[in-house]
């Protein structure tokens, strides 16, 4: 069975005519391979666009940046197996699996790893909530392939349910410009898929690597309250948002209401990283974007990301990825050139 022989289904509860539900069934009826359909929301309903890309007969990537001007409860029904890789980069979303009846929900910089096998789910799309995120299809045999060629292949999820499984968990750092790249992707049909599978396949495997290492469903060391989650989860977004000027930990703890103790060592539960190695990371991943999407000046980056001299920037950018930053440009034209 290959991707396009999974049944995706969409009904609005509240108007038959939903814009948003006629996009999804046009998108998700279709069953050419390797192509890419879209389509916009109508002004009139709100904002935003709905991609699907069919690499392959074993992968597909759908890509979600909607908004709408009123609540809509809509239904999603998948038959037949297949896994499913959801990554959350707008708001929070909540959804009910109607034959279980389990609540889900999943929040800004989270992904969750589906198996499922015939599910019916039923999502409240709030007014003037910008809902954005990517998600990759991978049928089963590519499945089995992918994860066996890791260190592990039982236990990968670690909450069974009569009709699917899943494992949530919090999005590694690097995945934001991998993201980016599948989104933004400019390549011509040439080469654009191979591109892409190439990238599905990257993603896929960093977010196995932090399933592996971190569950955050399982925090052991340490026990935090729903109220010091989202704390932890403000701290994240102060960092992610004074890049060039960061806070010291002690006016970040007095800013999200947590004493030090617990959003240091709960941020590294929870992320994966101690707060000062989480920023130095998200300084590189932002620094490589703008050199590689932007081709903004060495120069220039080094002081967005907050480094007094370009040439401890490429230091710093050299030690973490293994070349200089100017290579990203003499990469990107070798690669258009090959094509």
């Amino acid at each position: 069975m290959s991707t396009s022989d999974i049944i995706r289904k969409f009904k609005s509860f509240s108007n038959t005519n939903c814009p948003l539900s006629k996009g999804f069934r046009r998108l998700y009826e279709n069953k050419e391979g390797n192509r890419e359909i879209s389509f916009k929301i109508p002004k009139n309903f709100g904002s935003g666009i709905c991609r699907r890309t069919i690499l392959n007969r074993d992968l597909e990537v759908y890509y979600n940046d909607i908004m709408t001007k009123r609540d809509i409860k809509m239904a999603g029904k998948t038959k037949g197996k297949v896994f499913i890789l959801a990554l959350c980069t707008g708001e929070s979303m909540e959804w009910v699996e109607s034959k279980s009846k389990v609540e889900l929900q999943m929040n800004t910089g989270q992904g969750i790893l589906y198996e499922i096998d015939n599910v019916m789910e039923v999502c409240q799309y709030r007014s003037n909530r910008q809902y954005k995120g990517l998600g990759i299809i991978i049928k089963p045999g590519r499945f089995t392939e992918l994860v066996s060629s890791s260190s592990f292949s039982e236990g990968i999820f670690n909450r069974n349910y009569k009709n699917f499984k899943i494992n949530k968990f919090t999005l590694p750092i690097e995945s934001e410009i991998i993201i980016r790249q599948i989104v933004h992707c400019s390549y011509g049909s040439n080469i654009k898929n191979i591109y892409l599978e190439g990238k599905v396949i990257e993603l896929f495997s960093i977010c196995l690597n932090r399933i592996t290492e971190k569950n955050m469903d399982n925090i052991s060391n340490i026990k935090l309250s729903k109220t010091e989650m989202q704390s932890l989860y403000e701290a994240k977004e102060i960092l992610d948002n004074s890049i060039s000027s960061p806070t010291t930990l002690n006016t970040l703890s007095k800013l999200v209401c947590l004493n030090e103790f617990k959003l240091k060592n709960g941020f590294k539960e929870v992320f994966g990283k101690p707060v000062y190695t989480y920023l130095l990371d998200k300084r590189m991943e932002l620094a490589r974007l703008f050199l590689e999407t932007r081709h903004t000046r060495v120069s220039e980056v080094a002081e967005m990301v907050g480094y007094s001299s370009s040439s401890s920037f490429s230091k710093a950018f050299r030690k973490r990825y293994g070349f200089n930053p100017s290579d990203c440009f003499d990469s990107e034209k070798n690669l258009r050139k090959r094509y």
